[in-house]
């Protein structure tokens, strides 16, 4: 869900240490965001994107449906329509 927050994945970088740093970094301060947000109380930090475990699932799914199909990267597996359904049934009852 971070990738929509800063832009591109680590596959996708380059060169991948200054993306090392950029996801490094952004997830030093998003967990102390976390910590931050759950002493102070969400309403504190009202500006920030809604990242509850609970939205998990209507946030990831539609990234996880769009690569259904994707041709993968030279020895990785494709994603398949099963899979999606599996990880649909797994994150919703995880998240509730």
């Amino acid at each position: 869900m971070l990738v929509g927050d800063l832009g591109q994945s680590l596959h996708d970088y380059t060169p991948k240490n200054e993306c090392f740093d950029l996801w490094k970094g952004a997830l030093i301060a998003y967990s102390q965001m976390q910590l931050e947000t759950a002493r102070r109380g969400r309403a504190a930090f009202s500006f920030l994107p809604d990242r509850r475990l609970t939205l998990f699932p209507t946030e990831a799914m539609p990234i996880i449906e769009r690569c259904i199909n994707i041709v993968p990267r030279e020895g990785a597996r494709p994603v398949l329509k099963a899979n999606v359904q599996w990880i649909r049934v797994y994150f919703y009852q995880w998240a509730n």
